[in-house]
């Protein structure tokens, strides 16, 4: 029997403007708000294309949390690496001593889609 990755989606308040940022990483900011995630930083989930108007009132906008999650690639990837968030919020290849999302189910290139597996952690390389 295969394994059926559901996924968890929660609504996360927010004043950025998210309006060309659908399948990005973010994290927790200031004041309970959401924002993009940095380079390597301890991440929340990934926005859907639930993004919100463009502007910055307070608004709620869904994060996906758990299963297998959609996200723009910032870079090359190759399927079954782990990937991180690069200073966009987008998906690159995890390197040491960083906060990653989970595993790539494929690869793709800048700017593509890909499917990764939710599960976050810190890569330490002893």
């Amino acid at each position: 029997m295969g394994q059926k990755w559901k996924p968890e989606i929660q609504s996360f308040k927010t004043n950025a403007n998210f309006s060309a940022a659908s399948w990005h990483i973010v994290k927790f900011a200031a004041d309970d708000d959401i924002d993009l995630t940095g380079s390597g930083e301890l991440m929340l989930g990934v926005l859907t294309d639930e993004v919100g108007e463009s502007n910055t009132d307070d608004k709620f906008v869904d994060v996906q949390v758990g299963g297998v999650v959609k996200v723009e690639a910032g870079g090359a990837i190759t399927g079954g690496t782990l990937v991180m968030s690069n200073g966009s919020g987008e998906a690159i290849t995890a390197t040491d001593g960083n906060y990653y999302l989970g595993q790539a189910v494929q690869g793709g290139t800048d700017g593509e889609y890909i499917s990764v597996i939710y599960g976050p952690g810190f890569l330490n390389t002893p």
